[in-house]
């Protein structure tokens, strides 16, 4: 295991990352509930990892269900077993850097809804904090990682599932410089009309080719996903309509499949795959 200034390597007993190595820090979200400020910022690296070497990266919102089972009460991606698959097709190697969410549902929400006013804003809801977080991520985190990694800037994705997956969303839409590549799974677009939704993409920038590439996932095997579909099916055909093709936008479907990590893992290597297909070596 390699020392990296500034982290800490993760040596718990119960360590259930299958490959490369876990490290981690404390970070300050100063703008949320004072209860939750202090969280963990978790990084991920592959084997053999080298300093000197270019990597590509993806930011994950929930970043305690990225690797290790045993951090999460929710379930794991399996991404670094995700990853390993990968680079054994052909594809670059990637670092993953995430940011353990509030262990509070109504945090975690306030965290990571963004943009308008809602539609379904009970009062509990209505001091949210996503586009700051969004700040957060584009202005502390991003720029830490740059100077601590050579990261190739045309591999630089940003990962997340229900309301993550909103956030993905919002956060690659809003800073399309910095995040090449959107992965949005299980998105929670139901917080918003479909004017609203429409607005949004709107504002997006006319040129596809200066937008990130976009993966949506969207189940039905249970209530929640179900209620999600339509949202996700709506905007995802705004977007064709917009001159989001096949090369730029991916749309996986499965009606059998619930609203869970474990879906969510499955689903990783192809949305991967066609995000990354021209950087493959093969």
């Amino acid at each position: 295991m390699k020392k990296i200034e500034g982290f800490c390597i993760d040596r718990r007993k119960h360590n259930e990352t299958h490959y490369g190595t876990l490290y981690y820090r404390y970070i300050k979200i100063p703008f949320a509930n004072k209860k939750y400020q202090t969280r963990v910022m978790r990084l991920w690296v592959p084997p053999h990892f080298d300093i000197n070497k270019e990597y590509g990266v993806i930011y994950m919102t929930d970043g305690q269900n990225a690797v290790d089972e045993n951090l999460t009460a929710y379930g794991e991606w399996n991404m670094e077993d995700h990853l390993h698959d990968l680079v054994e097709e052909g594809y670059p190697e990637f670092i993953i850097v995430g940011i353990d969410c509030p262990h509070n549902g109504d945090e975690r929400t306030l965290e990571y809804l963004v943009g308008p006013q809602t539609s379904f804003k009970p009062k509990k809801l209505q001091n949210y904090y996503g586009d700051k977080m969004a700040a957060y991520f584009t202005d502390k985190v991003v720029p830490y990682i740059n100077s601590k990694f050579n990261i190739n800037q045309d591999l630089v994705t940003f990962c997340g599932s229900s309301m993550g997956g909103l956030f993905s969303f919002y956060i690659c839409s809003k800073y399309p410089k910095i995040f090449k590549n959107c992965i949005s799974f299980s998105p929670a677009f139901f917080f918003f009309s479909r004017e609203q939704i429409l607005n949004e993409i709107n504002k997006l920038n006319p040129t596809v080719d200066l937008m990130p590439k976009y993966v949506y996932f969207m189940g039905g095997g249970d209530r929640l996903e179900k209620r999600l579909a339509p949202y996700c099916d709506y905007l995802v055909n705004e977007f064709r309509k917009r001159g989001f093709n096949e090369d730029r936008l991916l749309y996986m479907k499965d009606e059998s499949r619930i609203h869970h990590e474990s879906t969510w893992s499955d689903f990783v290597k192809p949305a991967i795959r066609f995000l990354l297909g021209e950087h493959s070596n093969r």
